[in-house]
């Protein structure tokens, strides 16, 4: 930036070691400071406005910013970019018209869209028609997220709002299920666990038969305590009908758990409604073996 006619004159600028090599420092709200990086970076004095062009790069806390252009006006405390990556820790993700208050720790993003791999080595895509960003809690509005990354993928969950809070939950609120193209079933609210170690949800069962045709079962683990957890299972046979049951363990001495189940069945063939109710407990006899008795 030496030389820049634009920064000519300026005491606050002028001879500033940050900006040589087409990078700055700044000062954020509160004392912290930000390293931004560009091929030409500039300064417009009528707008108070940092321009920087040419894979742009911003470090921030410990979020990466990167994009073609990013605008950073200084009177406003605001971060501006049409076509963003951002990265924190081992999660990242794209958008378009992203906006970012420094002083308010706020900001939103279009079309936002990511693509991570869980420790399972499993792909999780999330794509959502608009993002918010609250802090650490990101907000995905009319969204869906799928483990399947073919162009289309087979199956993918659909939700209204879903609410990530890092390492420690991810909240689905007005949920759809879809196979392809159908929607099976709907649920008001899901929480998956991001604390325990064991995936929330079994690998979905998917085939074909004469008698049922096509068919799905899923099952989703959820957590309430240590100690504490369930199953919720969701059936759906294109022929016979769609189940849905519930099955709560309560821990007892002696690694012994207590549970309770209920499952019901909507029958198409007889147009009737199937309940079935249980009860049971299971003992752990070690790593290799444990019996139960329903």
């Amino acid at each position: 930036l030496a030389g820049d006619p634009a920064l000519a004159g300026d005491p606050a600028l002028a001879g500033d070691p940050a900006l040589a090599g087409d990078s700055s420092a700044a000062s954020a709200p509160g004392g912290e400071k930000g390293v931004l990086v560009a091929e030409n970076l500039r300064y417009d004095f009528e707008r108070e406005e940092v321009v920087a062009q040419g894979d742009a790069v911003l470090t921030y806390r410990d979020v990466t910013i990167r994009g073609e252009e990013l605008l950073i006006n200084l009177e406003k405390n605001l971060l501006t970019g049409k076509q963003v990556t951002i990265e924190k820790e081992d999660t990242s993700f794209t958008g378009d018209n992203f906006i970012y208050n420094f002083q308010k720790d706020r900001g939103s993003i279009d079309n936002y869209y990511s693509f991570n791999w869980t420790e399972d080595n499993e792909p999780l895509i999330i794509q959502g028609k608009r993002g918010e960003i609250e802090g650490d809690l990101t907000i995905v509005h009319q969204s869906s997220l799928t483990g399947c990354d073919r162009e289309k993928p087979h199956y993918h969950l659909t939700a209204k709002k879903v609410e990530y809070y890092p390492d420690d939950k991810i909240i689905f609120r007005h949920l759809f299920y879809w196979e392809g193209g159908v929607r099976l079933f709907y649920l008001p609210v899901m929480v998956v666990s991001l604390k325990e170690k064991e995936s929330n949800f079994d690998q979905p069962v998917v085939g074909y038969n004469d008698y049922d045709g096509f068919y799905v079962k899923l099952v989703y683990r959820y957590f309430m305590k240590p100690g504490f957890y369930g199953l919720l299972m969701v059936d759906w046979f294109q022929y016979s009908g769609l189940g849905q049951g519930v099955k709560q363990y309560f821990p007892l001495e002696g690694e012994k758990d207590l549970f309770f189940n209920i499952y019901h069945f909507n029958n198409y063939r007889t147009g009737g409604q199937d309940i079935q109710v249980g009860t049971g407990w299971s003992h752990k006899l070690g790593p290799l073996y444990d019996y139960s008795l329903d």
